[in-house]
């Protein structure tokens, strides 16, 4: 990674698994600032005290937020856009893993509001911070972090309304069809600002590879007991999530060569290699769908 002197970072889920991985080798280049957004106090305690073998802790900030509620993003997301000057990059890379089907506190499936709505609704508050900070030399970032489970989403999606998004399609489907909403988000995006890539903006996708994370305990939760088995059977052949897990994120989200070479629209996967996702993620209609379906429940859970 290039020296990141003087630029401003924002992490999400930032202390624990692929994100504390995320945190520690932007710290690890002098970062100008570091916001690192999670619920937990006590595991963000936890990481800051991790961190300090990474780099200066003086430089990050922890912020609460819970992305399982809209109120909380829409305060924090608000905040940021006030306190900071600038902003250079966002990883949103917080999310549920493979777990049970529930509903938020706004009334929304947990998976889709944690790793899609919430999120769209932060990085579309913060759009405008990144778009003055962006340059003709260093641009802006934008990464999201889905999966390429993506593709396993049932062909049944439609993103026509709140009661076909809180249908349980059990948690493999909920998580996958969360991660499908993330590229589409970013085609969303792009295809509403063309000049996003012109004024500086770059945003993509990401798939973290296979990594050892707190997420393959959701998956024993959702599933039961008789999962632990072949949990401990693949865990080992996982990638740390500090030494390998965030290599594509921060290849997107703060890697020289994305900037240098103007990298937006992609999807990429390990090791750093731009990828086709699946069809659905190019389909217009749940592009389309998605958008207008979020943008409805923005409006009504927050006015």
């Amino acid at each position: 990674l290039p020296s990141l002197a003087n630029k401003v970072f924002l992490v999400t889920g930032g202390t624990a698994g692929i994100g504390f991985g995320i945190s520690a080798h932007i710290l690890a280049h002098n970062p100008g600032k570091l916001y690192i957004l999670s619920r937990n106090p006590s595991h963000a305690a936890t990481a800051l005290k991790d961190l300090k073998k990474y780099g200066d802790t003086g430089k990050v900030e922890w912020v609460q937020c819970d992305l399982g509620c809209l109120k909380s993003v829409d305060v924090t997301a608000r905040w940021i856009r006030r306190e900071c000057p600038r902003l250079d990059s966002i990883i949103a890379n917080a999310g549920l893993g493979v777990g049970k089907f529930g509903l938020s506190a706004d009334g929304i499936e947990h998976h889709f509001q944690v790793n899609h709505l919430s999120h769209q609704h932060l990085i579309l508050t913060l759009l405008p911070l990144l778009l003055s900070t962006a340059t003709p030399r260093s641009p802006t970032r934008i990464t999201l972090q889905s999966s390429s489970l993506h593709a396993y989403t049932p062909p049944s999606t439609r993103f026509l309304s709140l009661a076909e998004i809180n249908t349980d399609l059990g948690p493999t489907h909920l998580y996958n069809r969360s991660k499908l909403a993330n590229l589409l988000f970013m085609r969303g995006l792009l295809s509403r600002r063309l000049d996003l890539k012109e004024k500086g903006v770059l945003v993509n996708c990401t798939h973290p590879g296979a990594v050892r994370t707190g997420q393959q305990e959701q998956a024993v939760e959702a599933y039961g007991e008789v999962t632990r088995v072949l949990e401990r059977v693949v865990r080992w052949g996982m990638k740390d999530p500090v030494e390998e897990g965030c290599s594509a994120a921060l290849w997107a989200g703060v890697g020289e060569e994305v900037g240098r070479e103007r990298v937006s629209g992609v999807y990429v996967t390990p090791p750093n290699r731009i990828s086709q996702p699946d069809r659905m993620a190019g389909s217009v209609e749940l592009r389309e769908n998605l958008w207008r379906l979020s943008e409805e429940l923005l409006k009504e859970k927050l006015g």
